[in-house]
């Protein structure tokens, strides 16, 4: 049997004032967890008098926080992000033949809970340019700090395809047209969680 938690908590806090106040502040939690329980190759066939059970299991939680306070009194401009990005795979497998007397079974279970929170005091988020995709606006924004956090966990040890990614989940809302961004913002939050349990 094989079985891990984890508790992650991130939290950013940022404030500014004056005239003109600029307060971005970006919190990132990125968490890859993996608990494996395989019986590995062997010659021949393992028996056994008994019972089997071999069980995988992964229980854990990310809380990621970004408050902003801003205060001016004239142009108050920032973001508060806050971005969680989880991937949870718990495995339970055998590579060999087995013989029982009793019962085999093979189990896997993963339990999480994961929060991301955006607090801000003021409206943020830069307007991108019109008829540019490329730079400025909230969901650019996102998408940098997306990459970031890939690049980052990549570079501590990350298998690569295992961090999640927050494609399709940017910030959009209603509108005219078919679709319409939101290119104004004072807080986002966003969570992406990928979750497998294989027995």
């Amino acid at each position: 049997s094989a079985s891990s938690t984890n508790a992650m908590v991130t939290t950013a806090e940022g404030g500014a004032a004056g005239e003109t106040a600029v307060t971005p502040v970006i919190a990132i939690t990125v968490a890859n967890n993996d608990t494996n329980a395989r019986l590995g190759t062997l010659g021949s066939a393992t028996a056994l008098a008994g019972d089997l059970l071999v069980s995988a299991s992964h229980e854990g939680s990310v809380n990621t926080t970004a408050e902003g306070d801003t205060e001016s009194t004239d142009t108050g401009v920032g973001i508060s992000l806050g971005l969680t990005i989880t991937t949870d795979n718990a495995f339970a497998s055998t590579a060999r033949d087995l013989a029982a007397g009793g019962a085999i079974a093979f189990n896997a279970r993963t339990v999480s809970s994961n929060k991301s929170r955006a607090k801000a005091s003021v409206a943020g988020g830069d307007d991108a340019p019109e008829g540019d995709t490329g730079t400025g606006g909230v969901n650019n924004q996102v998408t940098g700090q997306r990459n970031f956090a890939n690049d980052r966990a990549g570079s501590e040890g990350a298998d690569g395809g295992t961090t999640g990614t927050t494609d399709g989940a940017s910030a959009s809302g209603a509108g005219s047209g078919e679709s319409s961004k939101v290119q104004v913002a004072g807080a986002v939050a966003i969570t992406v969680v990928d979750s497998t349990s294989n027995a």
